[in-house]
C-alpha cells in the first residue's frame, strides 16, 4: 500500500503510531547504530540470571531440533548435538535441582 493510500485512510499521527518507516543510514551511522545496539544487548545478558540464560539456550535447542526434523534431508547447518551436550553439562552445574544428584558416589 502506497503512502498516499494510507494517509487517506489514517492521519499522520496513526501513521506514525502504528508503523515503522525505513531509513536509509550512511555506512558511519550505521556502524554507530551497530555499536549502541551490541552495547544494549550486552547490558541485558550482564542482568540475566543463570536460569534465563540456560532456558534462552534450551529454547534455542528446541527450535534447532524442530528445524532439523522438519528438513527434507540431513542438513549439517542444523546440528546440534555439541549444544544438547552443552546444555545438559549447564543444567547439571548450575544445580537448578533438575537431575541433581543426591549420591557422592558414581552411578553405573
Amino acid at each position: 500500500m502506497s503512502y498516499k493510500k494510507l494517509l487517506q485512510e489514517l492521519s499522520p499521527q496513526e501513521l506514525a503510531e502504528s508503523f515503522v518507516f525505513p531509513v536509509k543510514l550512511s555506512a558511519k551511522q550505521q556502524k554507530a547504530a551497530d555499536l549502541l545496539l551490541t552495547e544494549a544487548r550486552q547490558k541485558v545478558r550482564e542482568k540475566m540470571t543463570d536460569t534465563e540464560k540456560l532456558t534462552g539456550r534450551l529454547m534455542g535447542l528446541k527450535f534447532r531440533m524442530e528445524d532439523y526434523f522438519r528438513a527434507d534431508k540431513p542438513n549439517s547447518e542444523y546440528s546440534f548435538g555439541l549444544n544438547y551436550i552443552q546444555t545438559i553439562s549447564s543444567l547439571l552445574n548450575i544445580g537448578l535441582g533438575l537431575f541433581k544428584r543426591t549420591v557422592k558416589e558414581p552411578c553405573y
